[in-house]
C-alpha cells in the first residue's frame, strides 16, 4: 500500500481504501487478507468489516469474511476490535484488545468470541493449503470449493456431518475428494456441469437434477 504496509489477498478477495493524511482506512469488501501494518503512530491503521474496526499501530493480522461471520486472527503486535463508528450502538461490545494467537469471531444472532488459534494453520492459505480440524464434511468442502472452479458438494445432511481431519492442497478438487473417499465411506459423483459430489458409499447413484432439486 502507499504507506508500506503489505496485504496479502485470498482467494475471491476485494478491499477499498481510503486513506488521509491523518488516517489509514481499508475496507474489506469480501474474502481474506492478511495485513503486515507499517508503523505511523501519527496515523492508526483500521480495516473495517461486518460493522467491525479493527485498528493498529505496527503489527500483523488477517480478517476474514464469510456469509454471517467475520474473524480477526493477531499474528504479532496488538489491534483493538470494536463496532465501526458508524454503525455503534449503546448495546455494542465493549472494544476487544487481542493478543498474539488469539481470534475473534462475531457471528450473526451469536455473541462475539475470543478464542486461541493455531497462527500456522490460519496462515497456511498463503502457501496453497487447508488445514481442517475435526471438521464437518459439509464445512470441509464449502473450504475447499473457494480455491476449485467447479464446486465440491455433500448430498445429504447425514454425510454433511461426518468429520475429516488433515492439511489438504487448495486448488485441486479431485485431489482432495478422492483423499476424502480414502478416509471416509463415501463416494464422489461427478457432474454434468463438472461439479463433484460426495454421497454415503451406499447412497443411489447422483445426478445433475438431483443436486440441483
Amino acid at each position: 500500500l502507499p504507506d508500506g504496509t503489505r496485504v496479502t489477498l485470498n482467494t475471491d478477495t476485494a478491499v477499498a481504501l481510503a486513506f488521509t493524511p491523518n488516517g489509514r482506512l481499508v475496507r474489506l469488501m469480501r474474502g481474506q487478507a492478511l495485513f503486515e501494518v507499517a508503523k505511523d503512530a501519527s496515523r492508526p491503521f483500521m480495516v473495517e468489516a461486518a460493522g467491525r474496526r479493527v485498528t493498529a499501530l505496527g503489527t500483523v493480522f488477517e480478517v476474514r469474511l464469510d456469509p454471517g461471520r467475520m474473524k480477526v486472527v493477531l499474528v504479532e503486535g496488538r489491534v483493538v476490535v470494536d463496532h465501526a463508528a458508524a454503525t455503534a450502538e449503546a448495546s455494542a461490545p465493549a472494544p476487544t484488545l487481542l493478543k498474539p494467537g488469539q481470534a475473534l469471531v462475531a457471528e450473526l444472532g451469536v455473541p462475539q468470541r475470543v478464542a486461541p488459534v493455531d497462527v500456522g494453520d490460519e496462515l497456511l492459505w498463503r502457501d496453497g493449503y487447508v488445514s481442517l480440524e475435526d471438521t464437518p464434511l459439509a464445512s470441509a468442502a464449502a473450504e475447499m470449493s473457494r480455491y476449485t472452479a467447479a464446486p465440491i458438494r455433500v448430498l445429504d445432511d447425514e454425510t454433511g456431518r461426518m468429520r475429516i481431519s488433515g492439511v489438504f492442497r487448495t486448488g485441486d478438487a479431485d485431489r482432495f475428494t478422492g483423499l476424502v473417499r480414502e478416509l471416509l465411506p463415501v463416494r464422489i459423483d461427478r457432474q454434468a456441469d463438472g461439479s463433484l459430489v460426495i454421497a454415503n458409499a451406499s447412497a443411489k447413484k447422483t445426478s445433475r437434477a438431483d443436486v440441483e432439486n
